[in-house]
């Protein structure tokens, strides 16, 4: 009697996947590891990551920040609680991270996140090729199933990845692999780890999100509060004004009063019927867009009864003595509160607009930690100056030419660019000098006062800009809004 084929037996397709996965895991980490290490040996590596360390800003920012690069259990492992950090506990995904933040490597000329050309082979490219290639094995996880065609493929560009970062003694290794016998077990074992690798990436994504709809419907939640707070002062008033009515003596006001007081109660009907029965169908995933949709619908319907709300007549009505004079006080204040009603809706709408602050307040912070520091020499990033200690504020020569012959005028640094002579508004300054003179220790203590606010005693310093962006030209390889997001954003 034949027996259907077990679902987790192996075929040509799921050892193709198992290799791949062994590959990445166990030479792709060792690999990634060996680059690491050169660039901070794991003796002075607690060091390089310490509260002191130039880098310590930028990990941080991506464990807490706006991005939530790290997650806890990789933030653990940089700073264990019980052992020396070793970078022998780091996998193949945090090494990715730290090479690309934290290891002075400018950024791939295809940029960090996507396969880089056939003819871009850097360190930096390399390990980009890496990364691409585990996201793309990690997107086959649910099935774990990869073609002969497309193993060929991915096999071939991870190996000359690995060789060209680890060495050429590595090919050998990763050929036998390649035909190396797998035991049952040995496959599962890699299916399951690339499992937890996507079953990670899928919780991070899935957090993320989680955290921006909780933050969507607490705004919403307060735009609510806020609302309800302004109808039940509205209430208040109409009641207060109603009574007020019914006790003058003029016919009109007595007469037009109950009209008026209908048209506020049927926009506040209005107004509950949204909060309390609408609001609460929707759903957490699509709050802002389909909360806004229902306010708008709302507001048009509301739009003719706010109209009729501020009609004249009935002001016109009362009359001049005190008593009448603060029926019109109070009225004109019922107004401007139920047109008001409306604005929160406007003001909830806007969380979603981009805010600066923040975004500016994290690039300060970079500066602080990253450009008040200056290490002399390369191979041994430990040994560092503050700036503030060892800079000297120099004059800076000025040239122009007048008439074919070049005249030095010296301008304090922090002027660099106040008007003179010739612009009345100065946009470019080049800066010129020998190699070791200084230019890039003048730009670093620049974006270094800027972060930290120390203005300049006159002139135009560097405070007097909104935000001040450091950018290496030389590890600009696109255009410059991918060189900000790569040299400045977490």
């Amino acid at each position: 009697m034949a027996t259907a084929p077990s679902p987790f037996a192996s075929t040509k397709e799921t050892t193709n996947y198992a290799r791949l996965c062994r590959l990445l895991v166990d030479v792709g980490s060792q690999v990634l590891r060996s680059t690491f290490d050169k660039i901070h040996p794991p003796a002075t590596l607690h060091k390089v990551l310490g509260s002191t360390s130039v880098h310590y800003a930028t990990l941080q920012s991506l464990y807490k920040g706006k991005k939530k690069v790290l997650n806890p259990m990789q933030w653990g492992r940089l700073y264990p609680t019980h052992s020396p950090v070793s970078s022998a506990a780091f996998d193949i995904t945090l090494l990715t991270v730290l090479l690309r933040n934290i290891c002075g490597l400018g950024p791939p000329a295809n940029g960090w996140d996507r396969l880089p050309l056939a003819t871009d082979i850097s360190i930096a490219d390399d390990i980009a090729r890496v990364k691409y290639y585990r996201n793309t094995v990690c997107g086959h996880a649910s099935q774990a199933f990869v073609d002969d065609i497309s193993f060929s493929a991915y096999w071939q560009e991870i190996r000359e990845a690995l060789v060209r970062l680890g060495g050429a003694h590595l090919r050998a290794e990763i050929d036998n692999l390649e035909h190396d016998c797998m035991d049952p077990d040995v496959e599962e074992h890699y299916r399951e780890l690339m499992k937890q690798w996507k079953k990670d990436d899928d919780s991070i994504k899935d957090k993320l999100e989680e955290i921006e709809s909780k933050k969507n419907i607490r705004n919403f939640r307060d735009t609510i509060k806020k609302i309800e707070i302004e109808m039940k002062e509205v209430k208040e008033k109409l009641s207060s004004l109603t009574a007020s009515a019914e006790k003058s003596g003029q016919e009109d006001c007595r007469q037009n009063f109950p009209l008026y007081r209908r048209r506020v109660s049927r926009f506040l009907q209005l107004f509950f019927f949204f909060l309390h029965d609408e609001s609460p169908r929707c759903d957490l995933r699509d709050t802002t867009e389909k909360i806004e949709i229902k306010m708008n619908e709302v507001l048009q319907r509301l739009i003719p009864t706010l109209s009729l709300l501020t009609d004249k007549n009935l002001t016109e009505t009362i009359g001049s003595n005190a008593k009448m004079a603060k029926m019109d006080s109070e009225l004109k204040e019922v107004k401007e509160k139920l047109s008001t009603l409306a604005a929160p809706v406007g003001e909830s709408k806007g969380e979603g607009v981009f805010d600066p602050t923040e975004l500016i307040n994290g690039i300060r912070q970079l500066y602080k930690t990253r450009e008040g520091w200056l290490s002399p020499f390369p191979w041994c990033e430990e040994f560092q100056f503050f700036l503030g200690n060892i800079f000297t504020r120099l004059k800076v020569v000025r040239r122009k030419k007048t008439r074919g012959e070049i005249t030095d005028v010296f301008v304090d640094m922090s002027s660099i660019l106040d008007p003179y002579e010739e612009c009345s508004a100065p946009r470019t300054v080049l800066i010129e000098g020998e190699p070791g003179m200084g230019k890039t220790t003048y730009c670093k203590k620049y974006v270094y006062d800027w972060a930290t606010k120390q203005q300049a005693p006159q002139g135009c310093g560097s405070t007097a800009f909104k935000v001040v962006l450091l950018l290496k030209c030389r590890d600009i390889h696109s255009d410059v809004w991918e060189a900000i997001d790569d040299q400045l954003l977490p």
